[in-house]
């Protein structure tokens, strides 16, 4: 099984291939994710199942979904397609178009649970999550943690699934997230996912986007369902997982490219939201590429 390791720029989407020891926890897990730029969706017309459920989320282009249940819909960037087992499907671009997505495939007795209990149903299949860049973060990040190996790296991914599941569910559901709101919160989360020592204050991302701090905050922690601190540290701990995958840089550089002050803090940041330290995630990831 392989899993793909995803750029941090939606404008220069790349993909590259490493292998992965696959692990599901026996409740239920990703089992397959990955990135397609230019995808011609599924591919042909005949309807199909794919017998796990997945989801495709689309980062630029347009198209249709369509499913055995009757629903057919357009679908463009920012739309998130559920699949279920058993509801056969197809999906694309028109002829003469593409799209970018990235997807996740997963299966286990808990999500099925989540169907039974009608929390997902397949007669609302499309779900609208903007913006695209904060999403696709989201999404990036529970790839990135798939190929730890162990019951407990496991569970913590199901665990961390779940978390993004419920975000994604309620978000697509806030009817109060309207054009507007989408304008001043793309921007904002632009803000703070910059990098380096020159990045906006917290104060200055709220000017920028003509609020003050306290209204921004407010509305910000709303809309996300977290603080715009804990979401520009969660920003950059997934983007020193991607830094550190890379066998050049040492820790101290990038460190120095995130903006913390030092390794220390840089350290201490790390081991607070993933639970062990940027060293101990260098050999688990490094090693698994080395054995592949």
């Amino acid at each position: 099984m392989y899993f793909l390791v995803l750029s941090n720029s939606i404008t220069k989407l790349t993909t590259r291939l490493f292998p992965s020891n696959g692990a599901i926890h026996a409740m239920g897990g990703i089992k397959l994710a990955g990135t397609i730029r230019s995808s011609c969706g599924t591919g042909y017309p005949k309807k199909r199942d794919l017998g796990s459920h997945a989801l495709v989320y689309l980062l630029a282009g347009d198209g249709e979904y369509e499913d055995s249940l009757g629903t057919r819909q357009r679908v463009q960037a920012g739309d998130l397609i559920w699949l279920f087992p058993g509801v056969p499907h197809r999906y694309g671009p028109g002829t003469s178009s593409r799209w970018d997505e990235i997807y996740l495939v997963f299966e286990g007795p808990l999500i099925d649970l989540w169907r039974q209990q009608k929390i997902l149903t397949p007669e609302r299949p499309i779900w609208r999550l903007e913006p695209v860049d904060f999403w696709f973060g989201r999404l990036e990040a529970a790839t990135l943690t798939s190929s730890s190996k162990g019951w407990e790296n496991a569970f913590y991914q199901l665990s961390q699934f779940q978390l993004l599941v419920a975000d994604m569910l309620l978000a697509s559901r806030d009817k109060e997230n309207n054009s507007s709101d989408r304008d001043w919160l793309a921007q904002a989360c632009r803000l703070l996912k910059a990098e380096g020592a020159s990045v906006p204050s917290l104060d200055g991302v709220a000017r920028l986007v003509g609020m003050s701090y306290e209204d921004f905050r407010k509305k910000f922690t709303q809309r996300m369902g977290m603080a715009p601190g804990k979401y520009r540290q969660a920003r950059l701990i997934e983007r020193a997982c991607v830094l550190l995958m890379r066998r050049s840089r040492s820790h101290k550089e990038i460190a120095e490219q995130l903006g913390f002050c030092d390794e220390f803090h840089f350290s201490k940041a790390f081991r607070k939201q993933m639970g062990f330290s940027p060293h101990a995630f260098r050999l688990k990831t490094l090693g698994q590429i080395r054995q592949g």
